[in-house]
């Protein structure tokens, strides 16, 4: 008997998860949030060099920074700001989240 696992990413990366965020992101540094990924694009994992970090994008859905591939800068209404703020404006989102916010709206 052979037991499988299995495992979403590696060990140094993993893709996002379609959940439903209620929580407003602090909006962190560039650098730092970064860094705490690994300098690894959130949604395809890619390792990006130190000098290209100013060309990736911040998704104030997930909290994530994506390569440009991944985040084309799609506007969206964000669900914990409506709740939080009762703020209906329309936020920068990565395409895996306006993907996710599209089947729930």
């Amino acid at each position: 008997y052979k037991l499988r696992i299995r495992v979403r990413g590696n060990l140094e990366w993993a893709p996002p998860r379609p959940q439903i965020i209620f929580n407003i992101h602090p909006a962190p540094t560039r650098k730092a949030a970064v860094a705490k990924q690994n300098y690894r694009c959130a949604g395809c994992g890619i390792r990006t060099d130190f000098d290209y970090i100013k060309r990736m994008r911040y998704c104030e859905y997930l909290g994530k920074y994506f390569c440009q591939c991944c985040h084309e800068n799609a506007p969206m209404v964000i669900p914990s700001r409506i709740l939080r703020r009762w703020d209906f404006g329309k936020y920068y989102v990565s395409n895996f989240s306006k993907d996710l916010l599209h089947k729930i709206w």
